[in-house]
């Protein structure tokens, strides 16, 4: 039986880290959080955390086995990301969230997570220029 725990930590991980390209997973801050209203006070600055991502050539056939078909003709690029990067800094993806590649804002359209047996090993993510 394969361990897609160690495959996600051992193998895919280190492969993309090793070989990808460096990007920025930006969030916007909801502002401070004021106890007596009970919502945001303000909108803060957006954080930025780095990860590294594999851009794989982007295909209308291999999209349509990835997003639903609304979204094919906005995908501009797709990229692999490491689920245990993700999740070692405590992130998620979203649709709509904003990643910065070489200057370069894109907008997640989609995402599709490769989940042998339940274990996120990767994501593939379709983006679209923001």
């Amino acid at each position: 039986m394969t361990d897609f725990a160690a495959l996600r930590d051992d193998v895919a991980a280190p492969l993309i880290s090793a070989n990808g390209q460096s990007g920025l997973l930006r969030e916007a801050s909801k502002g401070t959080y004021n106890p007596v209203t009970g919502a945001y006070d303000g909108a803060g600055a957006p954080t930025d955390t780095a990860f590294k991502f594999v851009d794989l050539p982007v295909s209308r056939n291999n999209l349509r086995s990835l997003f639903r078909e609304e979204l094919i003709n906005e995908i501009d690029k797709i990229l692999l990301m490491s689920a245990a990067e993700l999740a070692a800094a405590s992130k998620t993806l979203t649709v709509d969230a904003i990643i910065v590649i070489d200057g370069v804002e894109y907008r997640i359209r989609g995402f599709s997570p490769v989940a042998p047996s339940g274990v996120v090993v990767i994501y593939k993510v379709g983006v679209t220029k923001a």
